[in-house]
């Protein structure tokens, strides 16, 4: 890519500057460290030479709820006016359509979520009481598709088919969306699979009350789901395929901590999930907490590993399994349950950022953000006051950094090395409300303005 490369790891120094200047406790090396960044001296309150943000479009505020790219579309939940969905082509930033929701504004309110699967945009509403749970319309026009009583299940959805889900009231009504990676309430769980564009039934699984599920828990795109289990009070599990809803396997697992009741039908919260074509939850033997994985096909033991504690949280991290108690955490290799490595302080840790751990320190703390090397607990980069919103481990990373006594946020990509590649300056951000794709960006302002921009290789 071109444009301005700052290799942080080379320098603690934070750049751009203060202003475009580094931090006080560097700013004796001002001129070396902009010399050794660009090549060029920056000028305080300049724009960046070259900037590669190509403004499209600035939309007038309206209460933007939640947005989602597309391929070729931007998708935004508006309040303004009453609830509508907005379509924006992302090449010009022109509106290609708008349509009423068939919601209130409190449904959006409470928390209305946009997914994309197949050029199909799903609106979730998670407020249990909304009669309508799902709205299903097409990226490009509009058109509503279908509606459904029923939540998607988050990552389960492609292929053209999604998957609905939500624990049953005592009525029969749907309530709460499903626990992935963990025990849930003891409810009955209904599950539904639908063709994307139609809505036509594919299947439908129910899970009796008393019994627990394990549900693919990896991150979005890491690893396609091919399953989930089912386990019945008297620990018989039994896989089911999620491309036909047919079970494919049934043996006995030990279940002995997750089918162990706590308060009434409230969920334990114990580890509980499918990770890859593995089933992995947390037991007891020999009197220790350990993780217990069994192959997803036919429910065959193939590993134990001790953990600290019957509770830890158990997720994905890069190509191994974590289980983190709060304190520290402990990976272990995905096939083999052995040991990988220990982060002793994980206090900082806010996810994955393309592989590497990353370290952000508190509001108050002056300390650097880092990315560490897992394996060997090295710094690979010094961010300085840059900050990472959505660490992630697939597509592209947005990196912000707040400029001092300004209302300029710069912007960057953090790219392999790693470094972060500067896209430019845009005024009025905040940092957690941008949506980014391989070619454009979009933000809400802190004035609701919603700003869509190219960015330039």
């Amino acid at each position: 890519m071109g444009g301005l490369v700052i290799e942080l790891d080379r320098e603690r120094a934070e750049v751009p500057l203060e202003g475009l200047g580094p931090p006080s406790r560097w700013r004796g090396l001002a001129v070396a460290v902009v010399a050794l960044v660009s090549g060029t001296v920056l000028v305080a309150a300049a724009p960046l030479p070259g900037s590669r943000l190509i403004e499209l479009a600035r939309i007038d505020p309206s209460a933007v709820t939640t947005m989602r790219m597309t391929d070729s579309m931007l998708v935004a939940v508006m309040r303004d006016g009453g609830p509508h969905l907005a379509g924006y082509q992302l090449a010009d930033g022109a509106l290609r359509w708008s349509v009423p929701l068939p919601l209130d504004s409190v449904d959006v309110q409470v928390g209305g979520e946009l997914t994309v699967v197949d050029d199909v945009v799903l609106l979730s509403i998670s407020d249990t009481s909304a009669t309508t749970r799902t709205v299903a319309m097409d990226a490009t026009s509009g058109r509503e598709l279908w509606r459904s009583d029923l939540p998607p299940v988050p990552g389960l959805g492609g292929g053209g088919r999604v998957v609905l889900a939500a624990y049953l009231n005592p009525d029969g009504r749907p309530g709460e969306q499903v626990y992935r990676g963990t025990t849930g309430p003891w409810l009955p769980l209904l599950l539904r699979a639908v063709d994307a564009r139609t809505g036509r039934l594919v299947w439908t699984y129910r899970v009796p009350a008393g019994w627990q599920t394990a549900l693919p828990s990896d991150p979005a795109g890491t690893v396609p789901a091919g399953g989930f289990v089912v386990v019945s009070p008297n620990g018989q599990g039994t896989t089911v395929d999620l491309g036909t809803g047919a079970p494919r396997a049934s043996a006995a697992i030990d279940s002995t901590a997750v089918l162990r009741r706590g308060l009434g039908e409230l969920p334990t919260w114990l580890t509980l999930g499918v990770y890859g074509d593995l089933l992995v939850l947390v037991t007891v033997s020999g009197g220790r907490p350990v993780l217990a994985a069994y192959r997803l096909g036919t429910l065959a033991p193939q590993w134990t590993s001790t953990v600290s504690a019957v509770n830890v949280n158990v997720s994905r991290c890069g190509p191994w399994l974590c289980a983190s108690d709060g304190h520290g955490i402990h990976a272990f290799a995905l096939d083999t349950g052995a040991p990988a490595w220990t982060l002793a302080d994980a206090g900082h840790f806010k996810g994955w950022a393309l592989g590497w751990m990353y370290d952000e320190p508190y509001p108050v703390d002056p300390d650097d953000a880092t990315l560490v090397d897992p394996l060997t607990q090295r710094v690979l980069l010094h961010l300085g006051q840059w900050r990472i919103p959505e660490p992630s481990s697939t597509g592209p990373v947005l990196a912000m950094l707040p400029e001092r006594h300004s209302n300029r946020t710069w912007l960057g990509l953090l790219t392999t090395g790693p470094r972060i590649d500067i896209l430019g300056a845009v005024v009025d951000q905040t940092l957690n409300n941008c949506d980014l794709g391989d070619t454009y960006l979009a933000c809400v302002t802190t004035n609701g303005e919603l700003r869509i921009w190219r960015y330039a290789p």
